[in-house]
């Protein structure tokens, strides 16, 4: 007896038989293209190539192409913008090459779903020609190809660590810069957060899915509104605006953003196809990670207009006080203390590698006018100062030169006129004319000056007693393709491998295995990150004896007694994440499966707390 399914799969192969047994003819006949649809034929016969009723053509192995309803993705996507095509891809790998048809020359872009309601945009391998779309599959699933509107991202996905792009002080080289309302249907509160990225291009898009869609942001997106400034520094020479006594200032960060909050507040910022405005009058809170931290802190120290509205700033990681890694001295004189520079491991070479390309592809003097994260060195009061010394180092086509690394490489206003300065240890030797200030000049005098009342400042630190693949993999689900993935795990790797180096920044009161930056998260030390007075004569963290020698205790136990009398913010609004990296800060470590991530909640828990005791007349 013939099966069953030996019938079913005669009739599947029927038609593709008779295809190419008709196609096989008119190539004998000489019939136009038909030696092209007999090639199709046999491909389509062979599983090589599929076809949908809408014309979408896919390439592999064993493929099959189904087409979707586009009504049921904007359903699912909660989006009004036009959808070209949708399909579901199936066969064999590695990958499938997909052909889709355009109905007009618009730009389009090509989504895959990874879960419903989750749909991550494909970055690579994506070509449009005329009226046809291609791009590589890089697995079996549902694609969206759909026009591109107001509200992509126009700078993509962050850039390279490495940036090599000359930096401009020109106003056009800020044409990206824009300020515009994010997910304005789902999450549509009353009161306005603002988004400050930190060094280069925003890395929101985590923070922006889980206010929109987890269900442990359903209280927080029915309070707020999102409104992103995003400022890629790509190519671009800005100071923060720590000051407008300086020429520079209209031309700063903070200037353009109070720039866009007028006009949004007056002519609103259309984003697919609808005119939102910023509030005009009324509470406002801010979020920032990494260097927004000092923006918030310069854009409300400038604007009292908008400081008075502000009533909570929630800092991710930020650089309050600097960072060693933003002043080369000591970032170079590090890399030759732990042998990368040195015959011990990589020999000279890597002298190189590890600090001019690094300080000119990253923290570039010229991209970040004069070191705004520049490490201020406050913390000599208590006995951790940079100490004064000479060192050599190999430089990029000028080989072995002699630095110094010194407390007036600081990021302080005036430093270079302080009597006594006779090295050259400066860099850039003179100031730039985008200059706008040292850390200085957004350093209150006391506990809560400068709106440092109204900060939440969350710390991170990197323990190796926490280090381990769970910690890694821990946000393996967040939003983006799985080349975004591998990226941000490589970042995290060397964020580690970082952290271990701001162990061992020297300086005064301190020796390996103990250091006073062995708190950090990778980029910035913790007592920067939670804005202490740089007073303290001890170690902010727990130490034991074994065999003699100090060391830290395992894994690591704050002193919670030192760090509440030296922090310049309110103690009650300090907030610790152990084990998380910088990268972490910003990405929440946010699971897009199961909407959860312990940072972003616990900050909208704080934003949320600090806006009903706002309401309510309490501080």
């Amino acid at each position: 007896m013939i099966g069953i399914g030996y019938i079913a799969m005669c009739a599947c192969l029927a038609t593709p038989v008779v295809d190419f047994q008709r196609a096989y003819r008119d190539a004998l006949d000489g019939s136009p293209n038909a030696v092209v649809q007999a090639q199709r034929a046999m491909n389509v016969l062979m599983g090589w190539q599929a076809e949908s009723p809408s014309g979408v053509i896919a390439m592999g192995k064993n493929v099959r192409v189904v087409d979707l309803s586009p009504a049921r993705i904007q359903r699912d996507a909660r989006t009004t913008a036009p959808i070209a095509r949708a399909m579901r891809l199936s066969g064999t790998g590695p990958t499938l090459r997909v052909y889709v048809p355009l109905d007009d020359d618009a730009e389009h872009e090509v989504y895959w779903r990874e879960s419903a309601g989750l749909y991550v945009r494909l970055e690579n391998a994506v070509r449009q020609d005329g009226r046809w779309l291609t791009f590589k599959a890089p697995f079996p699933g549902e694609y969206v190809v759909r026009e591109k509107d107001a509200y992509s991202d126009p700078a993509g996905d962050p850039p390279p660590f490495l940036d090599f792009i000359p930096p401009s002080s020109a106003p056009e080289a800020k044409a990206l810069w824009r300020f515009y309302r994010a997910e304005p249907t789902r999450v549509a509160g009353p009161t306005p957060l603002i988004l400050l990225h930190g060094m280069g291009n925003d890395r929101w898009k985590d923070f922006f899915h889980w206010a929109a869609n987890s269900p442990e942001a359903e209280a927080f997106r029915a309070r707020f509104q999102l409104w992103n400034y995003q400022q890629p520094i790509s190519g671009v020479n800005a100071a923060i605006g720590f000051s407008r006594a300086y020429p520079g200032f209209e031309e700063s960060i903070v200037a353009y953003l109070a720039r866009f909050l007028q006009q949004a507040a007056q002519e609103g910022v259309e984003t697919d196809g609808v005119r939102y405005y910023f509030p005009s009058s009324g509470p406002m809170a801010i979020l920032t990670h990494s260097q927004g931290g000092l923006k918030a802190r310069a854009f409300l120290l400038n604007y009292s207009e908008y400081a008075d509205r502000v009533f909570a700033v929630a800092a991710l990681s930020a650089p309050l006080t600097g960072s060693p890694w933003g002043t080369p001295q000591w970032l170079r004189h590090t890399i030759n203390r732990t042998g990368f520079s040195g015959g011990a491991m990589l020999g000279s070479a890597a002298k190189t590698v590890l600090s001019d390309i690094v300080l000119t592809g990253y923290f570039s003097t010229a991209r970040q006018s004069d070191l705004d994260m520049g490490w201020g060195n406050f913390d000599a009061a208590g006995g951790f100062g940079f100490p004064f010394a000479h060192f050599t180092s190999r430089r990029f086509l000028q080989g072995t030169v002699r630095l110094t690394l010194s407390p007036r490489d600081a990021n302080q206003t005036g430093a270079r006129q302080w009597p006594g300065i006779a090295d050259a240890s400066f860099d850039p030797p003179e100031l730039l004319d985008t200059y706008c200030g040292g850390l200085d000049v957004v350093m209150p005098a006391l506990r809560g000056g400068g709106h440092m009342d109204k900060f939440f400042l969350y710390g991170a630190y990197l323990d190796p007693a926490l280090q381990n693949g769970a910690a890694l993999r821990e946000g393996r689900h967040t939003v983006g393709n799985r080349a975004t993935a591998r990226r941000e795990r490589f970042e995290n790797i060397g964020l580690r491998m970082t952290a271990r180096l701001m162990g061992k920044v020297l300086c005064e009161g301190s020796d390996i295995p103990l250091g006073v930056f062995g708190l950090n998260d990778g980029f910035v030390p913790l007592q920067s990150q939670l804005m202490l007075d740089g007073s303290q004569t001890e170690l902010i963290y727990c130490t034991r004896e074994i065999n003699g020698w100090r060391a830290p205790v395992s894994p690591y136990r704050l002193r919670e007694d030192i760090i509440a009398s030296h922090t310049l913010a309110d103690p009650a609004r300090l907030r610790i994440m152990p084990g998380y990296s910088h990268l972490d800060m910003t990405t929440g470590r946010y699971n897009a499966r199961t909407g959860h991530s312990e940072l972003f909640l616990r900050v909208a828990e704080d934003l949320l707390a600090a806006e009903s005791c706002a309401a309510n007349g309490r501080s």
